[in-house]
């Protein structure tokens, strides 16, 4: 019996054959196409009765998945999965990593006729222990052990000395294979982007400095000054706890600054929206006096006004690799970082000429 706040799950396997873990459109891209969100998307192609969403609506989703060809969770084999994929995650917390990465994982999964057992652990070890017992038990082809935020763990004994990919963190004794979002391009590639429109007063709001992501943004954001040969200004680096208030309170400060940035990078998306209101309250245009970009891509961001420039993270390349590391798994230790994708809307522009 599992120690009280342990949640496991076990989810179905589909009916895909052939291609080993090929590209295919995802939830998301369906998503984008038909210009909704995926809770939209998944509601009308699981065919959920009761929601409340229109004909027009359904028809675009519909429509939209066609056209990618996708194939998610309507095919379901009745014979159940022929092999399990065991994941241990530290939160379920309403966090758009676990929601989308876990999607992911499941459509990676299916593709290889694999089901998922999902453990929640609050990474408490009293919780940990019995519920890894458990989920090995089933004799899973492997673990995904994953982390709601990107940072080194200690990895329990028995999942170290089982077949284990490690998601989004980092093992401390190095002896596990890993991928994660690579934070160092977080910040580079928007650098380059805002480059190319003619910035060079680019600010970064940061998370907090014990972070690792926050580490490695810093680590992109002196790669990118120096190989562009742009000096470092201390004052455009606030280090902050992601919120959309801190967003909006760092944002105010530096348009205080003799010389203002004409760009801001921000680590999420949620710091974005924050930057938003404070550059409007400046009495100043997002995207034409100052380009904003963000992180993450939530799907509030495409409805901002102008909409927001951001960049979606990796959630499909990592659990397909995850996958294939678990089913192919080498001798060698390998750390894999995935960088994300540029998501251009209107809320980054061409910077404006002196005295204009």
């Amino acid at each position: 019996m599992l120690s009280r706040g342990i949640v496991l799950k076990r989810c179905e396997v589909s009916d895909l054959e052939g291609g080993f873990l090929r590209k295919r459109a995802t939830l998301a891209d369906v998503a984008a196409l038909a210009g909704v969100s995926q809770a939209t998307v998944s509601l009308v192609l699981n065919s959920v009765a009761d929601a409340r969403i229109g004909k027009a609506t359904r028809a675009k989703v519909q429509k939209a998945a066609a056209d990618l060809n996708y194939r998610g969770a309507s095919k379901l084999r009745q014979g159940g999965p022929s092999r399990l994929v065991g994941v241990v995650m530290d939160e379920f917390h309403p966090n758009r990593f676990a929601a989308a990465f876990l999607d992911e994982l499941r459509d990676a999964a299916w593709e290889e006729q694999c089901g998922l057992l999902v453990v929640s652990t609050r990474g408490q070890p009293e919780l940990e222990d019995p519920a890894v017992a458990t989920l090995l038990q089933q004799e899973p082809v492997g673990i995904v052990y994953a982390s709601l935020f990107p940072k080194r763990v200690a990895v329990p004994e028995a999942v170290a000395n089982a077949n284990t990919v490690l998601v989004n963190c980092q093992d401390t004794l190095d002896r596990l294979s890993s991928v994660r979002p690579d934070f160092v391009d977080a910040v580079v590639s928007p650098f380059e982007f805002l480059l190319a429109r003619g910035h060079r007063r680019i600010a970064l709001l940061n998370h907090e400095h014990w972070n690792l992501f926050a580490q490695d943004r810093m680590t992109g954001y002196r790669k990118a000054l120096d190989a562009a040969g742009v000096p470092f200004v201390r004052s455009y680096v606030r280090h902050l706890n992601g919120a959309p208030d801190d967003g909006y309170m760092a944002t105010l400060e530096l348009l205080k600054l003799g010389e203002p940035p004409t760009a801001i990078i921000c680590g999420n998306d949620r710091m974005a929206f924050g930057a938003y209101d404070a550059v409007r309250e400046a009495g100043l245009l997002v995207g034409g006096d100052v380009s904003i970009f963000g992180y993450d891509d939530y799907d509030i961001a495409r409805y901002c006004h102008p909409p927001m420039t951001t960049v979606r993270m990796p959630y499909s390349e990592m659990a397909r690799w995850a996958v294939e590391r678990l089913l192919n798994p080498g001798e060698a230790t390998v750390n894999r970082l995935v960088a994300g994708n540029i998501v251009e809307r209107g809320s980054v522009g061409v910077v404006k000429a002196a005295g204009h």
